[in-house]
């Protein structure tokens, strides 16, 4: 069975896999980073790794952890970019499922998937891209 798939597709996949990839080498940057001694009081973390904030079990992690920062710094805050992140993913996600099933649902056997909005990729390319860079800046005073 030979099903054509765009560009467009493997665009996307390339996006979400650079995320998937770059997001723990940033943190992994910022657990070697030390909290600036003159706030050590103000970001007492006893799970820190660095200036981030690890869980010691996984049983210890919540859902509400998908949206907030990673740093002690701002570990019990909202962290926008994530939110943002996880909404345009599941809604682009459902978007293209719905769109495969109308396609699935109209035609005997596809020749081809369905074909991804150019507006689509853009706003998911802008995104992970905010995403990213949120993550590089530190949200706690590290050492001078």
């Amino acid at each position: 069975m030979a099903v054509a798939i765009d560009w467009r597709l493997w665009a996307l996949l390339g996006i979400s896999s650079t995320s998937l990839v770059g997001t723990p080498l940033i943190i992994d940057g910022k657990k070697k980073k030390e909290v600036d001694p003159f706030e050590q009081t103000l970001f007492e973390d006893p799970n820190r790794v660095g200036i981030v904030s690890v869980k010691p079990q996984v049983s210890d992690a919540e859902f509400a952890d998908i949206f907030k920062g990673d740093e002690t710094g701002n570990r019990d805050q909202v962290d926008i970019s994530k939110v943002q992140l996880f909404f345009f993913t599941i809604i682009s996600a459902l978007s293209y499922v719905v769109t495969l099933f109308n396609l699935l649902r109209s035609t005997d056997i596809p020749t081809e998937l369905p074909i991804l909005n150019d507006g689509l990729i853009a706003l998911l390319t802008i995104s992970h891209g905010a995403y990213l860079t949120h993550k590089t800046v530190d949200h706690t005073p590290t050492e001078r």
